[in-house]
């Protein structure tokens, strides 16, 4: 019998950011579509915005985020308090609100298809929307852990600084940040293309 615990993990590496602006675009383009794509593909933006778990982006109330564009969450995998800057997106997520028929700050920010607002949709169901865009695009490679790489990648390409992505992204140590976001392999492999003896 298959190890679930290693099985998950292999899927987990197997997983890669999106490292274009285009690859981003045509995500948000596919996500868009259908009954419920204004909420997918907001939370979608949340996680490549924020570097959130998708199991803590599923969690989000209203009220958490509707006045307050820096809440604090309890991240659900570490227990560990974090502030999360929702700055960058304020006006998407403000308009999305608005489009939304929520009655109370409790209501779910990313209500459940079966269950409207008083449940949110779980994390399974949102990987099933991550790979249905998958089929769509032709590609082998997103996963829930998607989002959250695609902001530790882009994070890492601007700020140049992987203790900040690994701060950002509560790792234990830098080889982690990078094998993850997929930074080691890349940069070996630029150095590489004009290391000529």
């Amino acid at each position: 019998m298959i190890n679930n615990r290693k099985n998950k993990k292999l899927l987990i590496t197997d997983v890669q950011p999106l490292r274009t602006k285009e690859d981003i675009a045509n995500v948000k383009k596919f996500l868009s579509k259908g009954h419920f794509g204004e909420r997918d593909l907001m939370i979608f933006m949340v996680g490549i915005n924020t570097g959130l778990r998708c199991s803590d982006i599923v969690q989000l109330k209203v009220g958490t985020v509707l006045h307050d564009k820096t809440p604090y969450i309890y991240e659900q995998k570490t227990g560990k308090k974090r502030q999360v800057n929702l700055n960058n997106i304020a006006k998407e997520l403000n308009l999305y609100i608005r489009h939304q028929d929520f009655t109370s700050p409790d209501d779910y920010l990313f209500p459940s298809r079966k269950h409207n607002v008083s449940q949110h949709i779980t994390v399974n169901g949102f990987y099933k929307v991550i790979r249905r865009v998958e089929f769509q695009m032709g590609r082998h490679d997103l996963g829930t852990h998607t989002m959250r790489k695609t902001f530790g990648y882009h994070f890492y390409k601007k700020t140049n600084s992987i203790a900040m992505v690994m701060q950002v992204l509560n790792h234990s140590n830098p080889s982690i940040t990078k094998r993850y976001i997929g930074i080691s392999d890349e940069e070996v492999n630029n150095q590489l293309s004009d290391f000529v003896l």
